[in-house]
């Protein structure tokens, strides 16, 4: 455990060294991670679900920014539901869809959001440099979020992280 004034000391190192431009007085990195920890507390944040950057959603938002595409469904019904998407991304991703059982018979109608990151996907603004030196970005990453409970917190269900 570090002690007060270890702990600024520390903070303060950690960031420096995720400095992209250390020759600014900006740490853009910094910048990046607080902007996105205040869209996550303000957008996935909900009152009996807590601060919106420990939910599923926000971890992800503040790890990689908004997702380039989002599809969703509030009231799936049909082709739409649970099940159909779970299908699709098993056909579809490289890594087997596990732990999205289904429930009951016929149409799963969980609400459910899937995020699609493609393309040169950034490191996350808190990557340590010395760990992902030489490590290819990733080119294309899916999450899926499942309502459970149907109040509006999205659980992490697959991901291809």
């Amino acid at each position: 455990m570090l002690h007060p004034g270890e702990q600024e000391r520390y903070l303060d190192d950690y960031w420096r060294a995720r400095d992209p431009t250390p020759e600014t007085a900006e740490n853009e990195a910094l910048r990046t991670f607080q902007e996105r920890v205040q869209f996550a507390n303000r957008v996935y944040g909900r009152a009996g679900i807590g601060q919106g950057m420990f939910s599923d959603m926000g971890r992800v938002f503040i790890r990689y920014g908004p997702p380039g595409e989002v599809y969703k469904q509030v009231l799936p019904s049909g082709n739409e539901s649970l099940r159909q998407i779970v299908q699709q991304l098993s056909l579809t991703e490289d890594r087997p869809v596990e732990g999205v059982t289904p429930r009951g018979i016929g149409a799963d109608i969980r609400p459910w959001e899937v995020w699609v990151y493609e393309g040169d996907i950034p490191l996350p603004p808190d990557a340590d440099p010395k760990v992902t030196a030489g490590h290819q970005h990733a080119r294309r990453l899916v999450f899926l979020f499942v309502d459970e409970q149907g109040i509006g917190d999205y659980r992490l269900r697959y991901s291809t992280e």
